[in-house]
């Protein structure tokens, strides 16, 4: 189930769409990826694994998949699950997936292009992707974070106070 939740991010709270359970109050990390809505907002939706956010990110580019059918597939599947259906090209095992059709599981397979080495492994900073979906573009937020790193800060929490 897809449950919204608060993120509190440098003082600013951030609406954050993810699927699990955590107790209200509790310290999490997320791996977030941004999208933007059909009528124009922007939704933040956050994973749990850089494998499962991969794999969101990856789906969401295919033609008529949305931000609801990569979630479907995602929690029907698991993020393992998905990928492996894509390197066996199982257009029938991603359609037994709830509002996934079988016309829409042959665009995934067709278009979704998840190299197999990335599978398991995340294909970008995800740090890199938040500042992105905070407003940086993707070399300010690489910069920024180049810096903050040289500046001796490891922590997800430190390198996102820029």
């Amino acid at each position: 189930m897809l449950r919204p939740g608060i993120i509190d991010a440098g003082g600013i709270g951030w609406v954050v769409r993810y699927c699990g359970e955590y107790p209200a109050g509790s310290e999490v990390s997320l791996h977030i990826t941004s999208v933007w809505g059909r009528t124009g907002e922007l939704v933040l939706y956050g994973f749990a694994t850089p494998e499962e956010q991969e794999v969101f990110v990856a789906l969401s580019k295919a033609p008529r998949v949305g931000a609801s059918v990569a979630l479907a597939l995602l929690r029907y599947h698991g993020s393992e699950g998905v990928a492996e259906k894509l390197r066996s090209r199982d257009a029938a095992g991603l359609a037994r997936a709830p509002g996934v059709g079988r016309k829409t599981a042959e665009t995934i397979i067709a278009t979704v292009n998840l190299r197999e080495d990335l599978v398991g492994t995340a294909g970008t900073d995800p740090l890199v992707g938040a500042l992105v979906g905070l407003g940086y573009t993707e070399v300010e937020a690489r910069s920024r974070l180049v810096v903050a790193r040289a500046t001796g800060a490891t922590d997800e929490g430190e390198l996102l106070k820029l």
